[in-house]
């Protein structure tokens, strides 16, 4: 898959992750939309359709990853180019961290989708979509900026 024809949130991760960093959350992703699609008011739907291209997403030379960062205390979606099977488990291109497993019964895309989605509504309802010194809040300029940069 091109640069060109990635979708929006792979834009994103890649932008982050080529910076060393783990990934990106689930809200700071869907909340991108509001910043380039006028009059956009993300929903539940909106979370799984995010979730469900991550699970249909064929990176040819890596993987989506779905982990915890104890950074942000947030589970996030980042990239990574080699898996280790002792650190979680695969689901078509999609490494799936053992935290990720356990905390949503993970025997399924389906179980990570709900509760992944059930987590994060709550912020993505609030506009709440980064974190910032611990708490879920607005996006900030800086973080308005990173979003138009990686999506120029």
């Amino acid at each position: 898959m091109s640069e060109l024809n990635s979708p929006y949130w792979l834009k994103l991760i890649n932008a982050w992750c080529a910076a060393g960093r783990t990934g990106l959350s689930i809200p700071f992703l869907v909340g991108a939309k509001t910043l380039t699609e006028e009059g956009f008011e993300p929903g539940v739907e909106d979370i799984v359709d995010l979730l469900k291209e991550v699970f249909a997403c064929d990176l040819p030379d890596g993987f989506i990853r779905i982990r915890w960062c104890s950074e942000v205390r947030a589970f996030v979606i980042g990239i990574c180019r080699e898996i280790d099977l002792e650190e979680g488990i695969v689901m078509g291109k999609v490494h799936i961290s053992r935290e990720v497993f356990h905390e949503f019964d993970g025997n399924s895309q389906e179980h990570i989708i709900y509760g992944l989605t059930k987590e994060y509504l709550p912020e993505v309802a609030e506009g709440s979509f980064s974190v910032h010194k611990g708490q879920w809040d607005e996006f900030t300029a800086r973080d308005k900026k990173f979003i138009a940069d990686a999506l120029a």
